[in-house]
């Protein structure tokens, strides 16, 4: 009898037991369960995403497409257009020469003179008679319209203590008065201010006529192609740019700067317009 007895109390023992191993595989069964839900919900939103990405894409697509319908419409408006637009470039052009050519013709009665030293106590009128009689002309006060000094005040010269002297600006009554003062100063060449009693050193002066600013800076590149390629001579005449390469060479007139690029070469002239423009 005690033997049955140990019996059924082991077997007892190992009926309380049990119920224990079966909590334990729920708990671990609700975990996955979990785990999967979680898993579940986690790529039903990564498929939204991707939807959503996928959406935003097309609509991109869509509207590069329609971007390039428009620009491909534009380019084909720009081919369209171009000849009106090189028809308006020429006639621009065509405006601006002849502006220039009439404000050329307002300064029909101008001299320029430049190399005479400033000061502020110095009587431009003076200093014109002056000229005029150093060319071996008589100038009188009622020959004058005006004369000034023209421009901003210039940087200094190396080695002097005072800045380059402004050019003086002197318009005649009578364009005849200006051709001879021209014309005299091309015969006497190496003019300098010796003997003629004004203020400062004693320097070379040189006598021009007065150009508008585009033909200024037309003439200015004409001097430095002029120099660079080894061209003798320019000069102007009636207010008009000439280049010669030698003596008894032909003569080229310089209208604009595609003339430049005609005489002396595109490579050279654009060379060097664009050192220029730095």
């Amino acid at each position: 009898m005690v033997k049955c007895s140990g019996c059924v109390k082991k077997m007892e023992s190992c009926t309380y037991s049990a119920p224990g191993g079966h909590d334990d595989d729920d708990v671990a069964n609700s975990s996955v369960a979990h785990e999967l839900k979680k898993f579940r919900e986690e790529m039903k939103e990564f498929r939204m995403a991707i939807i959503h990405l996928t959406s935003s894409i097309d609509r991109c697509h869509n509207r590069l497409d329609d971007l390039d319908i428009r620009l491909k419409k534009i380019e084909q408006r720009d081919l369209e257009d171009q000849p009106n637009i090189s028809s308006l470039v020429a006639t621009i052009d065509h405006l601006k020469s002849e502006l220039n050519v009439r404000d050329q013709e307002l300064l029909a009665n101008d001299v320029e003179i430049t190399g005479i030293s400033e000061t502020k106590e110095e009587n431009p009128h003076h200093i014109v008679i002056a000229v005029a009689t150093k060319l071996g002309l008589t100038l009188e006060d009622r020959d004058i319209v005006s004369v000034k000094r023209v421009g901003t005040t210039r940087g200094y010269i190396e080695g002097e203590l005072r800045p380059r002297p402004r050019p003086l600006v002197l318009r005649l009554v009578r364009r005849s008065q200006r051709d001879d003062l021209l014309r005299a100063a091309r015969v006497r060449r190496h003019l300098s201010t010796v003997d003629m009693g004004l203020p400062g050193d004693t320097t070379r002066f040189y006598l021009n006529e007065r150009l508008t600013y585009s033909n200024r800076q037309l003439f200015f590149k004409t001097r430095e192609a002029s120099a660079r390629l080894k061209w003798k001579f320019s000069w102007t005449r009636d207010s008009k740019i000439f280049v010669r390469r030698e003596h008894r060479a032909a003569s080229h007139r310089i209208r604009n700067e595609a003339d430049l690029q005609k005489i002396f070469g595109i490579n050279e002239v654009g060379a060097k317009v664009t050192i220029m423009h730095l």
